[in-house]
């Protein structure tokens, strides 16, 4: 899935550069062109600094990494087949044994990385105008529509994901592991089920395409749980109280081909809902406008078809003002 995403990632250049600095500092040719080089680096940009600080507290980590590379092996005589060389004789020098400390620390730099990414919830986040699928972890597949947001955190006893936006989730059966959305003020719990889930600005709701879900508020006594049965949608906003309905499945999982469904929809709903893609954003210039309304599908990627389609429908004019286009009054019509 593109779009802003987060995944475990090899350690930045900045971190491999730190723990080349360190090396360099630690050797035998250390100089003051090394010391010049590493404050000019560390001036360089504020992510060099913030590196630096995090390999020189894994160099003290590593236990006797300052004495292992001071420290010269003892002289000691070892025998190889016929040839007897001492120990001395064998050893790396002193530079090379930075060096190869130097390597470590690249790998437990690398190691604390991977470690502290994998911990984070995974995000992601979708552009206007576009829809992304992703598959998670445990084989779920999620499709987001445009301008959508998802953090997914997944523990040992619960997957958990947020979203702002809409989805669809096609959620993999966990018996010991349930999975929950987490939109605005509600909780939604899932078991092997497909379902959408939409929440804008104030509003929230969710449709069951088939199994079964529990709803309920993360806010003690805000409405009663809920459990629906597929074919039902349930919404709520801070306008309006909990309600449940039957819409047809088709038109809550259109977008997914690019389309949107109206029925028997407010203008001002249905200009709102095609200026959610982007595109040329349609605006209404009298307010006794917003009452119209409209049915039909829809293209979202042609909201200035859309705005023609409903001027023909209503006796109204569809007046481009740059990129955009304003819904007017007719004057000339009959009855207007």
């Amino acid at each position: 899935m593109s779009g802003a995403s987060t995944f475990p990632s090899p350690p930045s250049r900045a971190e491999a550069e730190a723990a080349a600095w360190i090396a360099r500092l630690q050797s035998d040719s250390c100089s003051e062109a090394v010391h010049a080089g590493l404050r000019a680096w560390l001036d360089a940009d504020e992510g060099n600094r913030e590196a630096f600080e995090r390999a020189t507290e894994v160099w003290e980590l590593i236990p006797g990494a300052a004495l292992m590379a001071e420290a010269d092996p003892p002289f000691n005589a070892v025998q190889h087949g016929n040839d007897v060389r001492s120990a001395a004789e064998r050893r790396p020098s002193r530079p090379r044994s930075v060096a190869l400390l130097a390597a470590c620390l690249v790998l437990f730099v690398s190691a604390l990385v991977l470690i502290g990414q994998a911990n984070r919830p995974q995000t992601f986040s979708v552009p206007v105008g576009e829809q992304r699928v992703a598959t998670l972890d445990d084989g779920t597949r999620v499709s987001l529509n445009t301008g959508s947001d998802l953090s997914v955190d997944y523990r040992e006893d619960v997957r958990e994901v947020q979203l702002k936006g809409e989805a669809f989730f096609e959620v993999q059966h966990e018996s010991d592991r349930p999975f929950v959305v987490i939109a605005g003020d509600e909780r939604i719990v899932a078991l092997g089920t497909s379902f959408v889930v939409r929440h804008l600005a104030d509003s929230v709701s969710v449709t069951l395409i088939e199994g079964s879900v529990a709803i309920s508020s993360t806010e003690n006594g805000k409405h009663k749980p809920i459990v629906l049965d597929p074919g039902q949608r349930w919404s709520v906003s801070a306008a309006a109280p909990p309600r449940v309905d039957a819409p047809a499945l088709a038109a809550a999982t259109a977008w997914r081909e690019g389309k949107t469904v109206f029925d028997d929809t407010t203008l001002a709903e249905a200009t709102a809902e095609m200026n959610r893609y982007g595109g040329a954003q349609i605006t209404l210039s009298d307010p006794g406008l917003a009452s119209l309304r409209v049915s039909g599908a829809f293209n979202t990627r042609e909201p200035v078809a859309f705005a023609h389609a409903v001027a023909a429908l209503h006796g109204l004019q569809a007046v481009r003002e740059g990129e955009n286009v304003e819904l007017r009054r007719d004057r000339n019509a009959a009855g207007m």
